[in-house]
């Protein structure tokens, strides 16, 4: 038996994300930046994301809509289902740094991500393989 409630609470949570990455940048103060005040004010509205910021966006929604396996009620199959859709998403995200990233430690660590990643899905896979 298959528990389906996770596309619900993938669905809510999916929903509360979207609607967060919707809001303003925040200083650590909680509010908005000045400069984004102030491309509010010149336009009315909020400047639209970058094309990282989106890139990374479009990379954790798919990563968490992946994330909604149906549940076999095995704890060792749902935990290798859930985790090669979680590596899949790090691996999406780590090359969106490698698109855009400029700084040569973050890029670094983004290649290392990819690498452990691959070498952890190929393992999951295996395994699951192994398992049906």
């Amino acid at each position: 038996m298959r528990c389906m409630i996770w596309p619900t609470v993938a669905g809510t949570v999916l929903s509360i994300g979207v609607a967060l990455a919707a809001q303003p940048a925040a200083t650590a103060m909680g509010g908005p930046n000045v400069s984004d005040r102030q491309d509010q004010t010149e336009t009315g509205k909020e400047p639209p994301p970058s094309p990282a910021a989106r890139a990374y966006m479009d990379a954790a929604i798919q990563m968490h809509l992946d994330m909604a396996v149906p549940y076999s009620n095995d704890a060792d199959k749902d935990f290798a289902a859930t985790l090669e859709a979680h590596h899949k998403g790090a691996e999406a995200i780590a090359q969106v740094e490698l698109q855009y990233g400029k700084d040569p430690q973050m890029r670094q660590l983004a290649g290392a991500v990819l690498e452990a990643r691959k070498r952890e899905v190929a393992l999951i896979q295996a395994w699951l393989a192994k398992h049906p």
